[in-house]
């Protein structure tokens, strides 16, 4: 697997499913929305813009793939 990206030097594509890593330590599940006036982000199922984040993320990383066959 690659490397953790830095927020600052790229973000992921728009509702692009990654892991980040948030400012306290967290790893979360989400993506990135960009709206006309702001940026959305939503994690683990919650979306707020991103300002509103207490945690925010600093870092992302791609999903791994799935197991091949395990899954129905």
């Amino acid at each position: 697997m690659s490397e953790w990206i830095k927020l600052t030097d790229k973000k992921p594509s728009d509702f692009h499913e990654v892991i980040f890593l948030c400012s306290d330590g967290s790893r979360k599940i989400g993506y990135f929305i960009q709206c006309p006036d702001y940026v959305r982000l939503e994690m683990n199922g919650t979306s707020k813009a991103f300002e509103f984040w207490h945690s925010k993320p600093t870092h992302w990383h791609e999903l791994p793939p799935l197991p091949e066959g395990e899954l129905k």
